[in-house]
């Protein structure tokens, strides 16, 4: 194996291990989910269905937030998959949105239920 195939492997290792980081966690992949459906994301406020992340995911809804801002979207920034407007209070699609899409796509066609949102 030539240091090059080693290397590009190892990429392609790295861009698999922070995709299923990402989905890892019920509300990081919620987020991801409903960035899916609507780019920009309003951010913790309303989106398509008129419902908050809160409804999403039936939690305490001061909980949701303060995770949501202090762990979950700053991970999925630094990450590369999210971009946050903080002066529009909106959520969009990072530079590296391409590695983790066709996974997101995938969920989406399953049954909320089965990928545990």
């Amino acid at each position: 194996m030539s240091a090059e195939t080693n290397t590009e492997t190892m990429g392609n290792s790295q861009t698999l291990d922070r995709t299923l980081d990402a989905i890892r966690d019920r509300h990081r992949r919620g987020l991801l989910l409903a960035l899916l459906e609507q780019n920009p994301l309003p951010g913790m406020r309303t989106f398509e269905t008129g419902g908050t992340l809160d409804d999403v995911f039936h939690d305490d809804p001061r909980a949701t937030s303060v995770r949501m801002h202090h762990m979950h979207l700053p991970k999925l920034e630094q990450m590369g998959y999210i971009e946050r407007k903080r002066d529009r209070g909106e959520i969009h699609t990072g530079p590296k949105w391409n590695e983790i899409e066709p996974v997101l796509q995938l969920f989406r066609d399953f049954d909320g239920d089965y990928v545990g949102v």
